[in-house]
């Protein structure tokens, strides 16, 4: 009889609870229609010059931190760019723009040329991304087909893309040397400290007593006596070693690049 008792109190409990129960409701962003994951090209703002096919890299908008509908981060997944930079939106779906933003994946660390071979050399250097700017940008319901077929939105992106370019000449740093120790009237092997004298590379100096790396480089060696034994240090081997000397300031290039694409259907066919 107890147990009658029990299930059916369990039961009743499970009747109630039906009674009560809400219907789930999703709660989306509210920058969710400009949110998605979408696959893209890119090409110059005249399409003449296609820089991206569509590969399997995509790009992804979702909301900000702050939840508004007028704020997303548009984000290659550092892929192409790369890119990560937070578009304040003004307009609507259909045209919208946002003001110049940082790019979250810059590093500010200076790419610097190759390797400096010589003095008076020029090189100039384009750095990475450091900003973006929306000039004009839109999303599509239902207007763009993936590869199999399927309906989607598309995406399109009018965008400037920032970096600085760097100048830098090549100056004289220091030179390597490597030694062979020689003894003059002895076979006896001896320590010998070595004093290399290098030349200021924009001294005019030079005689007999110097031997000439180049135009504007020249070094000497000292010989040492040790106990009446004289050894004399010979160069088996030099290089001349150089370094880039970054010229202030940096030049700021803009440069437009369309982004368009489709978004990602949910399908394993669709995928790239």
């Amino acid at each position: 009889m107890k147990k009658l008792i029990y299930s059916l109190a369990v039961l009743f409990v499970l009747l109630i609870s039906c009674d009560v129960k809400e219907d789930y409701e999703q709660i989306n962003s509210k920058a969710v229609e400009y949110a998605g994951q979408w696959y893209f090209t890119v090409t110059s703002s005249d399409g003449a010059t296609v820089y991206k096919i569509y590969d399997n890299t995509t790009l992804i908008t979702y909301n900000t931190s702050d939840d508004l509908a007028t704020e997303i981060w548009i984000d290659d997944q550092s892929g192409f760019f790369p890119s990560k930079f937070k578009a304040v939106l003004n307009g609507n779906l259909e045209m919208f723009s946002a003001a110049r933003s940082e790019n979250e994946y810059f590093d500010s660390d200076t790419v610097e040329p190759a390797e400096a071979t010589s003095i008076g050399l020029v090189s100039t250097v384009i750095q990475p991304f450091n900003a973006f700017e929306v000039v004009s940008g839109s999303i599509l319901k239902d207007v763009a087909t993936t590869k199999t077929g399927n309906i989607v939105d598309s995406i399109f992106l009018s965008i400037y893309a920032y970096q600085d370019i760097y100048t830098f000449n090549s100056a004289f740093d220091k030179i390597d040397t490597a030694f062979i120790k020689v003894a003059i009237d002895s076979t006896e092997s001896w320590d010998v400290d070595t004093i290399v004298h290098v030349l200021n590379p924009e001294s005019g100096y030079y005689d007999e007593d110097w031997v000439k790396i180049n135009d504007t480089v020249y070094y000497q060696i000292d010989s040492v006596s040790i106990m009446d034994y004289k050894y004399e240090n010979q160069v088996s081997e030099i290089d001349t070693l150089y370094k880039w000397i970054m010229q202030p300031p940096a030049v700021e290039i803009r440069q437009e690049r369309i982004i368009a694409g489709h978004r990602y259907s949910g399908f394993i066919e669709d995928m790239y």
